[in-house]
């Protein structure tokens, strides 16, 4: 993960602070990992499942005292050993973020989650 954050550009959230979260859901293993200035700026998400899988999203909710403030879908996944993984800037100030996988010609189905992070 040291790598993905070191790598980014400058940005106005700058990293102090890596949380992550972990869960199972219909497809297992889905992790999330959000960088975040400790505070409530996230610079970015990073989310994977232990699989590889070409016809999954990931889709990014952002959350304000419980409220859906916006909803992003990451359709670029990156494919490693036995894993899925998707990157995103958020470069936002938000207190929730929650991901799940979702069928890429299908974003009303989950595959995966969702789990969230508090920032």
């Amino acid at each position: 993960m040291r790598a993905w954050a070191a790598a980014r550009p400058a940005v106005t959230s700058h990293h102090s602070a890596d949380h992550s979260a972990r869960t199972t859901g219909p497809v297992s293993g889905i992790s999330l990992f959000a960088d975040w200035d400790g505070k409530d700026c996230v610079f970015g998400v990073r989310g994977a499942v232990n699989f590889i899988d070409h016809n999954l999203d990931l889709r990014v909710r952002l959350r304000s005292n419980g409220n859906l403030v916006s909803t992003r879908f990451f359709t670029s996944a990156s494919f490693g050993d036995d894993s899925t993984f998707w990157n995103g800037v958020i470069n936002r100030d938000i207190p929730q973020i929650c991901v799940a996988t979702v069928l890429s010609f299908d974003h009303s189905s989950i595959q995966s989650g969702p789990i969230c992070v508090n920032t």
